[in-house]
């Protein structure tokens, strides 16, 4: 077991070299960079002018009253919109006409949408008034025609558990599908240069084949883990600052995601890790340069890819998603949504979590045998004769 964790130190050091303490300061200046800008320039006031060209429909100061929005009222739209230009002001809203009320909207890019809606509100009050006041409708008619009908939703999924799913479920698997390229891609780099520089040769003849491959794969994980400290680093600097308020977030946090679901999420999610991270360890003693490593390592992106973007497009609870999310591939990256939504009973969960482990178990064992018969394979291409050799003793 010495040797082990002689190579895994060995390897943390390479890959904690190819980081450097400049990218992690970058990262850390980065986080309390975005903390600040964040704080900075986001929220605030919205400065809206409204001119009114209409002597008929004249929007007053008092029935405006949305939080974080202060309004001006300008007489010239030509000198609004001069002001909008300047950056004076965020949007200008313009009323018109007599017999019927318009509103013309003017921004940079798109429009805001809660004013305009509260204009639009109003003037459209105003405009039904008129209407009604030039028929004798009675004003009762206004009342009713204006009460908005009860709208009832019911929902089955819990809250709580709905927003616990799509955190956690777009931590699990936006998170798994980033360390898994920049990780993987590292670890199967690392191997074909070992494999062209003989390296891997010297390593076999001292460290067992499992031993040298858990050491790159966890030590390229705990890489990741110093990286994701950094940013936690920065977070902490930014709240000693006032950029922003680190208690209240990991209240809302703590509040939204039980104990149960996050240690949920970390073992999926550890457990997806070792599943690419060591088919990327065995592309990586198949290749014999990058250029084949890129061709070979093609079909495990693709399968990182699917599952990720997947739930966009099909529902969680459909036939599909529920049969893959039993593919150890595919697992990580659909059962804790499933399973926290309740489209996943306990049975099913821990079926799943025993598949991928039974899997990942797998998945070591023949890594570790290609690993070892890699060295001889110098084939660019790889037929099923060649990869049958490499899973033999």
């Amino acid at each position: 077991m010495r040797k082990f964790w002689i190579t895994l130190w060995f390897y943390f050091k390479e890959n904690f070299k190819r980081n450097s303490l400049i990218i992690l300061a970058v990262i850390f200046i980065a986080t309390v960079g975005i903390a600040f800008a964040i704080d900075r320039f986001a929220g605030g006031v919205t400065d809206v002018a409204i001119v009114n060209e209409s002597s008929t429909y004249i929007v007053l100061e008092e029935m405006l009253d949305l939080p974080d929005v202060s309004f001006t009222f300008e007489s010239s739209a030509n000198a609004a919109r001069e002001m909008l230009e300047e950056g004076d002001i965020d949007y200008l809203f313009v009323i018109e006409g007599e017999d019927r009320p318009r509103l013309r909207s003017i921004a940079h890019e798109m429009p805001n949408m809660e004013v305009e809606l509260l204009l639009h509100s109003i003037l459209t009050t105003m405009h039904m008034n008129d209407v009604l006041h030039q028929y004798e409708v009675p004003i009762e008619v206004l009342h009713e025609l204006s009460h908005p009908i009860d709208v009832e939703f019911e929902m089955l999924a819990d809250e709580d558990d709905m927003i616990a799913a799509i955190i956690l479920g777009l931590i699990v698997s936006w998170g798994l599908y980033g360390i898994i390229l920049m990780s993987g891609g590292a670890i199967a780099n690392s191997v074909v240069s070992e494999k062209a520089s003989r390296v891997m040769e010297i390593m076999l003849g001292k460290v067992p084949p499992t031993y040298t491959m858990m050491a790159k794969v966890i030590s390229g994980f705990l890489n990741f883990v110093l990286l994701f400290v950094t940013i936690i680093a920065g977070g902490v600097v930014a709240n000693l600052f006032g950029f922003i308020d680190l208690g209240s977030i990991v209240d809302a946090l703590t509040d939204m995601i039980s104990l149960e679901a996050a240690l949920l999420a970390s073992i999926v999610f550890i457990l997806g890790y070792l599943i690419y991270a060591l088919l990327y360890a065995a592309v990586g003693a198949i290749a014999t340069s990058v250029e084949s490593l890129t061709t070979i390592s093609g079909p495990i992106t693709m399968a990182v890819i699917i599952p990720v973007l997947a739930p966009t497009f099909l529902d969680l609870d459909g036939i599909v998603l529920t049969v893959l999310s039993y593919v150890p591939l595919f697992s990580p990256f659909l059962i804790v949504q499933r399973f926290i939504m309740g489209h996943a009973n306990m049975t099913e969960l821990v079926i799943i979590l025993g598949i991928m482990l039974i899997f990942t178990i797998i998945v070591l064992k023949m890594a570790a045998r290609i690993y070892l018969n890699g060295i001889s394979h110098k084939s660019e291409s790889l037929t099923f004769a060649d990869f049958k050799k490499l899973l033999q003793k």
